[in-house]
């Protein structure tokens, strides 16, 4: 079939000040009549509870509870970060003063590969230490929001500091330095 892929988009809605959209599937891979029906169920399911995203194909939900990064972020943060790992104080420091200025605001589940290279590459330029930080901690954020189905995918999962980035790990004072302390 030579004409454009449509794409069947099975609902909408509105939470306070955002608007929402979930497509079902793209055609021909699902007819118009499926897609109805799908709509129709997605629609009765979001008007019974909590908004939730359902995989078109496999049916699979989780409640949507992570907006932007930083919202991801701080759920990761509480939940695992801060019972699993020493320097969790340094962690959402290194996040709230590199990453949540630049991306925090974008929904998670939106930020390409691209962009999370940009922050790294920038960073890794001024502080390899931090950038490795941020990159070994925003895999495992990512990874713990695909897991919860919060997240389709973790953009980040197969880059590597030390073969992709070229990251290399400096030994150096365990503090902040002083430009990074007037940001605090």
């Amino acid at each position: 079939m030579d004409g454009p892929i449509c794409c069947f988009s099975a609902a909408r809605w509105q939470m306070p000040g955002i608007a929402k959209r979930l497509d079902l599937e793209t055609y021909p891979l699902m007819s118009l009549k499926q897609a109805r029906e799908g709509t129709q169920r997605l629609r009765a399911s979001l008007e019974q509870g909590p908004i939730r995203r359902s995989h078109p194909t496999t049916g699979e939900a989780g409640i949507l509870k992570a907006e932007s990064i930083e919202a991801l972020f701080r759920q990761w943060y509480e939940v695992y970060c801060k019972k699993n790992k020493k320097g969790h104080k340094e962690i959402l420091r290194s996040f709230e003063i590199y990453v949540f200025p630049k991306i925090g605001e974008l929904p998670a589940e939106k930020v390409t590969l691209h962009e999370w290279l940009a922050l790294l590459e920038e960073q890794a330029k001024v502080t390899p230490g931090i950038a490795d930080r941020l990159l070994t901690n925003a895999k495992q954020v990512l990874k713990w929001g695909v897991k919860r189905r919060l997240l389709p995918v973790n953009p980040l999962c197969e880059i590597d500091a030390k073969e992709d980035r070229q990251i290399k790990k400096i030994a150096g004072p365990g503090s902040l330095s002083p430009n990074e302390i007037k940001m605090a």
